[in-house]
């Protein structure tokens, strides 16, 4: 996810705003589809949920050791593995969009106290 965000921006494929994360979805969206296909696929075939876990999407594999908290959701609210699936799919839809916004408009901040302070 964070290289399909990375090289939207690069390539100038989108401006960070509103408009932009539309057009970061465009891009992200599919990725997750072909991830969550290719883990039902494996399932079916296979029958384990853990060890084809792409992106961390159906199952949090030791995510739940690192961050408590995933592996209480997964492990003990009833749908808890579609709560956490919804809940991936809402991070990778919109963290690796969001921190970097957040990160140009500090630097978009700090450059414009530095020109401001240069004319000055």
């Amino acid at each position: 996810m964070m290289y399909v965000g990375i090289s939207c921006i690069t390539r100038g494929y989108f401006t960070f705003g509103k408009g932009g994360w539309f057009r970061y979805l465009t891009a992200a969206l599919p990725a997750l589809g072909v991830a969550l296909v290719v883990r039902l696929v494996y399932f079916f075939i296979t029958g384990d949920i853990a060890t084809c876990n792409m992106m961390f999407l159906v199952h949090p594999y030791l995510l739940g050791d690192i961050i408590p908290f995933i592996g209480t959701v997964y492990n003990t609210v009833w749908g808890g593995g579609l709560i956490y699936t919804l809940g991936a799919l809402t991070v990778y839809s919109t963290l690796p969009y969001f921190i970097p916004c957040g990160v140009c408009a500090l630097l978009g901040c700090v450059k414009s106290k530095k020109n401001s302070a240069k004319h000055m």
